[in-house]
């Protein structure tokens, strides 16, 4: 007796467990990032400003995730989708899939369904919701979305439309419509968007209406930034250092002997984002003071930092071979530098070939996200490593 809502529980359930599995066990097959529970274990909330921080100063900050939070509630239905605007690096994607998490192991059967994905992979929903099914043996549909309600966590969105204007545009209100199709009643349930993009994607306030559930419904959209870690003042980097060291195995010595570095070799500008907070912290022993007497007020540059971080990384890997594999890998990185015949056969099985290909895409994302190189799928880099799809930048 009854409705048949004890359905869609039911399919809702066999979902949220599968995602819980593989978050325990294969992240990266629901989009998340391989080493994110590591990440949550250093990770320190970002605070957001209501406007740009990098053109409006001194705004007021409030906590993201508490933020985020008192928008996904129930009972708010003023805003429909909210935006996290932030520079390469500030952590929009991170702080996305930390959320998500939290509430996939939180859900319960009255809540709306919550769904990661990134944008780069693919833009049409239908097609995600497929893939979605497919990879975890699900079978999510939209009349169960529409029905139960749903919260989708939309990651880059400056990466997976790019300069598709038309697409951009139209795409979230397209998302709506496919959840809320024109011929039916809205359901009880709520339908919100949580939606990551670079801030200077954006160009212009003007844009903001790229993120609107329907035309003219400006007063639907939450728009947020993330603040500069310095932003007011870098007042907390000796607790952050503390969250190094703690999960580092280092004693209250490499506290003080950091804080006094960092200012001493003038890097206090250098930290606006939490991932480069952590390059500084994993290369710090290898900053030299001589470096930075030539602009004493800029200290060391970006791009330094990256090429000692980069070198930093190459080491580490190459302790993992032993002699005969590092013989190996530079017979092969030799005929891949003389290597005139490009459709010559790939050695697609060799594992140390394999090696070197996820190498190289680390030094793509080190290159993405240092601002100086934006790279797209159209990109030599993208042909030359077989890339078939930006998720290698995510994994």
């Amino acid at each position: 007796m009854g409705d048949d809502s004890y359905k869609e529980d039911v399919v809702f359930k066999h979902y949220i467990a599968k995602v819980e599995e593989r978050i325990e066990n294969y992240r990266s097959s629901v989009g998340l990032n391989e080493d994110i529970l590591q990440t949550k274990q250093l990770h320190i909330n970002q605070n957001i400003t209501s406007r740009d921080p990098e053109r409006y100063p001194n705004l007021d900050t409030e906590d993201l995730f508490k933020k985020i939070d008192s928008f996904l509630v129930p009972n708010q239905k003023q805003h429909q989708v909210m935006v996290v605007f932030g520079a390469a690096g500030s952590g929009k994607s991170i702080a996305l899939q930390l959320k998500f998490i939290e509430a996939i192991r939180n859900w319960q059967t009255s809540q709306p369904l919550p769904i990661y994905f990134n944008l780069a992979n693919s833009i049409e929903l239908k097609t995600v919701i497929d893939s979605m099914n497919q990879v975890l043996g699900t079978h999510i549909a939209f009349q169960d979305l529409r029905k139960k309600g749903v919260h989708l966590y939309i990651d880059s969105f400056d990466e997976g439309l790019g300069l598709d204007s038309t697409r951009r545009e139209n795409l979230i209100q397209e998302y709506a419509k496919e959840l809320f199709p024109e011929n039916e009643k809205p359901g009880t349930k709520q339908v919100k968007f949580i939606i990551s993009c670079r801030t200077d994607y954006l160009v212009s306030e003007s844009n903001y209406k790229w993120f609107t559930p329907q035309i003219n419904a400006l007063d639907k959209l939450l728009t947020v930034y993330i603040a500069p870690i310095d932003y007011n003042g870098l007042s907390n980097l000796k607790e952050m250092i503390s969250i190094y060291a703690k999960h580092n195995s280092k004693d209250d010595a490499f506290i003080e002997k950091t804080q006094k570095k960092i200012e001493k070799l003038h890097l206090q500008e250098t930290i606006t984002a939490g991932f480069m907070f952590y390059v500084i912290l994993e290369v710090i022993s290898e900053l030299k003071e001589e470096e930075s007497k030539e602009n004493t007020r800029n200290g060391i540059s970006k791009q330094e930092i990256f090429r000692k971080y980069v070198s930093y990384y190459q080491e580490k890997q190459l302790k993992r071979y032993n002699e005969e594999q590092k013989s190996q890998l530079r017979k092969l990185t030799e005929f891949i530098a003389n290597r005139k015949d490009q459709e010559e056969e790939k050695k697609s099985g060799d594992p140390l070939n394999a090696a070197l290909r996820e190498l190289g895409k680390y030094i793509a994302v080190q290159l993405h996200l240092s601002n100086g190189f934006r790279l797209d799928q159209t990109a030599l880099l993208f042909q030359a490593l077989e890339y078939d799809s930006a998720i290698y930048f995510k994994k």
